[in-house]
């Protein structure tokens, strides 16, 4: 059978683990998933190439595909990594580019780790060593290692996920032991051998495993039932409690609520007996306020009189002054004039 598709030359192709197809790339920029079978749930031949994946003036270089998942997962089958031209790792999945990586170099293989945790990336660029990067899904880099001294040309993962192997353009082959940190996922996804469900023993052997194994059987029923027994008699007694519990709580809230109708009320009486005393002593302020204003008049209007009298006898004490002052004033000048005429007469004699 010819499967035709590609416009160019086809530069890589990708095997399914499980026989119904493979992947292919070329130099026309193309990526195919062809599948082998026909559907026979509808009778119906498969369409092929199916998912195809087309980008300008581009060349692809390898094409991977999760293996051992696609076995558990068949739509893994459609999940492609291809690399190219453009130096980086693309993830594709049913026909459309969902992620990218960046490698900052030209990657002439990748190999995928059985399981799907990791990629093996093979650098090819001219001027420089030919180096493998290893990178942990979803595209993180933990690290790089040199491999060759001229660019990697194959690169191939064991089937145990034990080994990785290289060849390069400067003629040597390489083998790498992969360690995986996850020893337990390693055992789970990678174990090729499969235990029997059966065990052969004799035919007197078995009975007494049956016998035994009634025994026991009556033996945990009948320890079912005590505990099932001591159980219901635990969970009796706890209801007894709840129901004690809930009584005193019953009798406390009626107690309580008697206690706070009777505060209640000697509040409103101690409120009621403070407005009354309020009330009072309002009353007896006013009152005393009223009498104490009516002393000030009358003290103010006492002194006012007092005042009035004492300016008058101040006013009439004032006027004799001024009298006597008068008269005082005209006997000293009648002194005078007599001293003077006195002297006068005296000198004259």
């Amino acid at each position: 059978m010819i499967y035709k598709a590609h416009l160019g030359l086809v530069s890589c192709l990708h095997w399914l683990d499980d026989d119904s197809g493979f992947i292919s790339g070329g130099w026309d920029g193309y990526v195919y998933t062809w599948t082998l079978m026909t559907d026979k749930r509808n009778d119906q031949e498969l369409n092929n190439p199916r998912y195809p994946f087309a980008l300008k003036n581009f060349q692809f270089a390898c094409v991977a595909n999760n293996r051992t998942a696609s076995i558990d997962k068949p739509e893994a089958k459609t999940v492609v990594f291809a690399s190219g031209i453009d130096k980086t790792i693309k993830k594709i999945e049913k026909g459309v580019e969902v992620q990218r990586y960046d490698a900052g170099a030209n990657i002439s293989q990748i190999q995928l780790m059985r399981g799907g945790r990791a990629i093996f990336a093979g650098i090819a660029e001219n001027d420089r060593p030919g180096s493998i990067q290893v990178i942990r899904f979803p595209f993180e880099r933990i690290f790089e290692i040199q491999a060759h001294s001229l660019p990697i040309e194959r690169l191939r993962v064991s089937h145990d996920n034990q080994h990785l192997y290289s060849a390069g353009q400067d003629g040597m082959f390489g083998i790498f032991t992969i360690v995986d940190k996850d020893p337990s996922k390693k055992d789970k996804e990678y174990s090729q051998i499969t235990q029997s469900d059966e065990i052969l023993i004799e035919k007197q052997e078995q009975d007494k495993y049956v016998q035994d194994i009634d025994h026991l059987r009556n033996q945990i029923e009948i320890e079912k039932q005590k505990k099932e027994a001591s159980v219901q008699q635990e969970l009796e007694r706890k209801q007894r409690k709840i129901d004690e519990l809930n009584s005193d709580i019953e009798n406390k809230k009626i107690e309580n609520d008697q206690r706070y109708e009777q505060l209640l009320d000697a509040k409103r009486e101690m409120e009621q007996a403070n407005k009354d005393r309020l009330r009072d002593l309002t009353q007896a302020h006013e009152i005393e306020m009223a009498r104490r204003k009516q002393d000030y008049t009358d003290k103010m209007d006492a002194d006012q009189q007092r005042f009035n009298e004492l300016q008058q006898a101040k006013d009439e004490d004032a006027r004799r002054f001024e009298e006597r002052l008068s008269e005082l004033t005209l006997h000293h000048e009648k002194i005078i004039k007599e001293l003077d005429q006195d002297q006068k007469i005296d000198l004259d004699r």
